[in-house]
C-alpha cells in the first residue's frame, strides 16, 4: 500500500488497456487500504484549495467568505409540526443548500483559519439567526452535527432506514441508505 501511494499520481485512471497497472489496481481496489485512498483524496483536495484573502483586521473574517444565516427556530418548529408540509424546505439542510446552491466552485473550495478558530479550517461562516453567537468554530461544527442528525432522522426523505433497521433484525440495524425513490 505504501508503494501504491507513491505511484498513484503517475497513473492515468482513464486508461483502459488490458493488463495495465491501472487495471490491476482497479481489480484489487478492495484490498488497498482505505487510508491510502484517503491520503490520495486529501492531497487532491489540498491541491485544489483556494485560500481566502485575509481581512485587514486580523480578527475579522475575509470579505470573500460565504456567510450563512441559519434559522434553527424555523427548522425546529417545522420538525415539531407534523402537518407542516414545508418542513423539508425549512430544514437546516435545505437552508444551508439554499446558501451554497448558486456559489461558484472556487468559493466553496476556499479555506480560512481565523485567529480564534483553534486551527479549524472552514469554507464559510455560520450565523444562527437571533442567537447572538460569534462563529469561532462552534456554530460551524454545530451546523454539521445538526444536519447529520436531521438527515438520519427520516424527516427529510433523502435517506431512509435500511430494511434491517425497519424490521429490527439482522446486521446494519442502525444504518440508513440513500432513498432509492429520489
Amino acid at each position: 500500500n505504501k508503494y501504491l501511494a507513491c505511484i498513484f499520481p503517475l497513473l492515468d485512471f482513464r486508461a483502459l488497456e488490458s493488463g495495465s497497472m491501472v487495471e490491476i489496481i482497479r481489480n484489487w481496489r478492495r484490498n488497498i487500504f482505505s487510508q491510502v485512498k484517503l491520503d490520495a483524496f486529501n492531497d487532491l483536495m489540498e491541491a485544489t484549495r483556494y485560500r481566502a484573502r485575509p481581512a485587514e483586521d486580523a480578527y475579522a473574517f475575509p470579505p470573500s467568505m460565504l456567510r450563512m444565516e441559519i434559522d434553527r427556530k424555523i427548522a425546529s418548529e417545522g420538525a415539531l409540526s407534523k402537518a407542516n408540509a414545508s418542513w423539508g424546505r425549512d430544514s437546516l439542510f435545505m437552508q444551508s443548500y439554499a446558501h451554497v446552491a448558486d456559489e461558484s466552485d472556487k468559493e466553496l473550495r476556499q479555506t480560512f483559519i481565523g485567529k480564534l478558530d483553534d486551527g479549524q479550517k472552514r469554507a464559510f461562516i455560520v450565523d444562527f439567526k437571533g442567537e447572538g453567537v460569534h462563529d469561532n468554530g462552534g456554530p460551524y461544527r454545530e451546523l454539521f452535527g445538526e444536519i447529520s442528525r436531521e438527515l438520519q432522522s427520516g424527516k427529510i426523505s433523502l435517506f431512509v432506514k435500511t430494511p434491517n433497521n425497519k424490521d429490527g433484525i439482522g446486521r446494519d440495524q442502525g444504518h440508513v441508505i440513500t432513498n432509492p425513490t429520489r
